[in-house]
């Protein structure tokens, strides 16, 4: 789930270590003929050419293709052989693409096919490459921009049934520091902040309702910035309705990731998303989501995605900096 895309992608963990921001991806070459076939049928031509998108925290295929007459589209394929949890996300991520608004920036999604074994879905191909890293000025600005977007967009009674609610979904997470007290085993001492008893005494999360749609997953590797500037945002299996500044804080911890001397504080202050919002909702937002991500580094790899612990460490610490940079304020 949240930060749980494609493009390979780089970021800083624990004692300044590269921790690579992707998982395994399957080439084109090796997903199975029957799927390849079901991808040409849906897009109606041959697929004569496939370029796998190295990384994303998907263990399956992301390949923009180009078909015998011309057509570029860009396919995803997942099996429950590779995850048993892949299927779900990807049944969720055509269901989200099914209802969102005209004008949203994403992909517009040209099918999707189930067996009940395997599923692919694809999308209309964007021209555009991911934002460079570190962040710069003009990415970030395109991609609020685009977040703007997204939380102005209006939406229609099946998003009721389809998104949940951002402050019903995320109560979920407000347990991490606890467990992390209670059971420390894998942690090191330096990643166990002072504050780490008090916050597991507190389980609140406020401010997060709303009837905002929120990407919930904003990252770099999910972001495409097309030729001519504009930011478009991909993967959406955990769109919620919730409140419109959500997605900001995502893409500030993800831009410190990069650049710990980025000034994020900027955007909180002076974006219009955060008006009215008292400084400790999200402050205590990036506390829980630290935990979150802290606690879910401590399990194993899950199945065809080795890297994704240490990248949740990596940005758990960049996160819990951040909230310490706040607190010192």
């Amino acid at each position: 789930m949240l930060l749980e895309g494609f493009g390979k992608r780089h970021a800083f963990g624990q004692n300044g270590a590269m921790v690579e921001a992707a998982g395994v991806r399957v080439a084109w070459r090796d997903i199975a003929p029957e799927i390849r076939d079901a991808a040409a049928d849906l897009l109606g031509s041959p697929i004569i050419e496939a370029r796998t998108q190295r990384g994303g925290f998907s263990p399956g295929s992301a390949d923009r293709v180009v078909c015998a007459d011309g057509r570029r589209a860009f396919v995803k394929t997942a099996t429950a052989a590779a995850n048993p949890e892949v299927l779900t996300i990807h049944r969720r991520e055509a269901a989200v693409n099914g209802i969102l608004p005209p004008g949203v920036p994403a992909p517009r999604m040209i099918g999707a096919v189930d067996t009940g074994e395997w599923m692919l879905l694809a999308f209309d191909d964007v021209a555009g490459a991911q934002p460079a890293l570190p962040w710069t000025d003009v990415d970030v600005r395109a991609t609020v921009a685009a977040i703007d977007s997204v939380r102005s967009a209006p939406l229609d009674e099946r998003a009721g049934a389809v998104l949940p609610a951002a402050d019903v979904e995320l109560a979920g997470l407000t347990s991490a520091w606890a467990r992390i007290v209670q059971d420390p085993a894998g942690m090191r001492a330096e990643d166990l902040p002072r504050e780490a008893d008090a916050w597991a005494a507190d389980d609140t999360l406020v401010g997060l309702h709303g009837d905002a749609l929120v990407h919930y997953d904003i990252r770099a590797d999910n972001t495409l910035i097309r030729p001519g500037g504009d930011a478009v945002l991909v993967d959406w299996p955990w769109a919620l309705r919730g409140a419109g500044w959500i997605d900001l804080v995502q893409l500030g911890f993800n831009i410190r990731l990069h650049d710990p001397g980025f000034d994020v504080e900027r955007l909180v202050r002076e974006h219009p998303a955060f008006a009215g919002v008292p400084p400790q909702h999200v402050t205590r937002l990036l506390i829980v989501f630290g935990g979150f991500l802290l606690h879910k580094s401590r399990e194993p790899d899950p199945p065809g995605l080795p890297t994704l612990r240490a990248f949740q460490r990596a940005q758990a610490r960049a996160i819990l900096e951040w909230v310490a940079e706040r607190s010192s304020r």
